[in-house]
């Protein structure tokens, strides 16, 4: 996905005062050095042949950053006037309400968005609802035919950077889906859906409040959109997705492994709640989020051919274990850090301890399957 860097920006400007250039400096929360831009193209109608400086009220302190300090590469899309939704209340509230499927209070406003694509970091984002922004008279007038085009081109360097990015993590050979598949063409299989699903995830993040965000998204994904509409179509008036579902899947028993992974999600995730750390945007929040996310995704992995393993194939369950195994190590590691042990004082060495256990299992069903 898309390096975003809203939240840790403390001030920046870009300036598109020379036609086909925009340079800047962007300081960023804890680092002495600013981030500088060097790129090709023009911003839009509103920011270009100008000088736009910009100031975040309230920046947050994030040492895993990774962002080079030398950006150079294309111009996405620049412009102080993007629509987007905007929540009433604070971030974390209105997340917590969209995960329980509420709606939370929201309005449209214009946001400064800046993209741009990075020699060094891929897909660059900046999008900042609340900051204050001076904007100079333009040096040049861009006319609407120039913007037209600028468009053009900036829609152009993002399927060129979704392209590259596909080619760069695709496998050096298609799986062989004929016949049975051992874990290493299952991971072949993975690494190839990796692939299409992060251009789809770059593509929800660009287009998510666009009125065509379909037709846009299918036709770069290459899906036949109207045999999508039909297949919606064939669902009868009255379908009920919950009535639907078989019971039993609801009622399936977990496999302890995948059980066990839960469990110590829950434990952390309530444990958290009763703390400072709870949504958290500093530095130890971050990475006391990213370990709970870690755990969460290992326990979906290994659940996710574990709980019902006699409809996979070995392969499969091997290649989707060693996802989940990674995802683990994530985690360890997370929960070595000083500032997160500090933070979870109470539960971080027995967590580590059953992560270490639920990681020497998991390999003991590894090897299990590669000797049938």
């Amino acid at each position: 996905m898309a390096l975003r860097i809203d939240k840790e920006i403390v001030r920046g400007w870009i300036d598109n005062t020379v036609g086909g250039k925009v340079i800047g400096e962007i300081t960023i929360e804890g680092r002495d050095e600013p981030v500088r831009l060097q790129l090709e193209g023009n911003c839009h109608r509103d920011l270009a042949g100008s000088r736009c400086e910009f100031k975040n009220p309230s920046p947050i302190l994030n040492r895993r950053l990774e962002i080079n300090s030398e950006q150079t590469g294309r111009v996405g899309d620049m412009t102080a006037s993007r629509r987007a939704r905007v929540p009433d209340i604070p971030y974390h509230e209105y997340f917590d309400q969209k995960a329980k499927g509420l709606n939370p209070s929201e309005h449209w406003a214009n946001v400064l968005y800046l993209e741009w694509f990075s020699e060094h970091n891929g897909r660059v984002v900046i999008e900042l609802p609340d900051a204050d922004i001076d904007v100079t008279l333009p040096e040049w007038k861009m006319t609407p035919e120039e913007e037209k085009r600028q468009k053009k081109n900036n829609f152009d360097n993002l399927t060129n950077f979704l392209d590259e990015l596909v080619e760069a993590k695709k496998p050096v050979r298609e799986a062989n889906l004929d016949g049975d598949m051992d874990e290493f063409e299952w991971e072949l299989f993975l690494k190839e859906s990796d692939a299409r699903s992060e251009k789809y995830g770059e593509l929800l993040d660009k287009f998510m409040d666009h009125p065509n965000r379909e037709e846009i998204v299918c036709k770069q994904m290459g899906w036949n959109l109207e045999a999508i509409v039909n297949a919606k179509d064939d669902f009868p008036d009255d379908f009920d997705m919950e009535e639907e579902v078989p019971t039993a899947f609801y009622e399936r028993k977990r496999h302890p492994l995948a059980q066990r992974m839960g469990n110590l999600w829950l434990t952390i995730h309530r444990f958290i709640e009763g703390t400072p750390y709870h949504h958290s945007q500093d530095d130890v929040g971050l990475m006391i989020s990213d370990l709970i996310f870690n755990i969460q995704f290992a326990s979906a992995k290994s659940g996710s051919v574990l709980d019902d393993a006699a409809s996979y194939d070995d392969g499969m369950v091997i290649a989707i274990l060693k996802r989940a195994i990674t995802g683990i190590h994530k985690a360890i590691d997370l929960a070595g850090n000083q500032d997160v042990a500090k933070a979870l004082a109470d539960i971080i060495e027995p967590a580590r301890e059953e992560l270490f256990a639920i990681r020497e299992e998991m390999m003991k069903q590894m090897d299990k399957r590669r000797k049938t």
